[in-house]
């Protein structure tokens, strides 16, 4: 004779398993609700980054970032503070119009930094040619929360968007 348990028992025990799993392993409700706060808060800076990108607004992306940011394209291109990174977009979105979509984000802190991954879909228009081109980007975000504020403190880029501002 088999044993098979009752489901409703089962799905008593996995309850009962995961309140004591996070309660022995994990934060209090009221940490919980922090983490949570500030996990939606650093998304909140990605999507902002998105959002003046699809605007072209350079001086809106470059804010996003800590006066001593740095952006690091694809091909080890990196600069270093807000002024070069707000430059450097000014003359990218003269010649690129964007829409881009966050399609998916993975976020990890650890007290004052926060990771950001992730994936967005692209429209890209190189305006001198007209000529439109889908881009998938995977981007990384570091921030850094400073008085209560998150900032961009490095950004990795990891697509075509990264470079197409040498082609265009």
């Amino acid at each position: 004779m088999r044993f098979i348990p009752n489901p409703k028992s089962v799905l008593r025990s996995i309850i009962h398993t995961l309140i004591i799993s996070s309660t022995l392993l994990g934060l209090p409700a009221q940490a919980k609700m922090k983490i949570s706060h500030q996990q939606r808060a650093a998304k909140k800076v990605v999507e902002d980054y998105f959002t003046a990108l699809n605007q072209n607004d350079a001086a809106g992306l470059a804010a996003l970032f800590h006066n001593d940011g740095t952006y690091v394209a694809d091909n080890d291109h990196e600069l270093k503070g807000k002024e070069n990174i707000q430059q450097s977009f000014e003359e990218l979105l003269e010649k690129i119009n964007h829409q881009a979509t966050l399609t998916q984000s993975l976020i990890s802190i650890n007290g004052n930094t926060a990771v950001v991954e992730s994936e967005t879909d692209m429209r890209l228009k190189l305006l001198e040619s007209g000529i439109e081109l889908p881009a998938t980007d995977r981007d990384m975000f570091i921030l850094k929360r400073i008085s209560g504020q998150w900032k961009i403190d490095k950004y990795i880029c990891n697509g075509n968007i990264c470079y197409l501002d040498e082609a265009a």
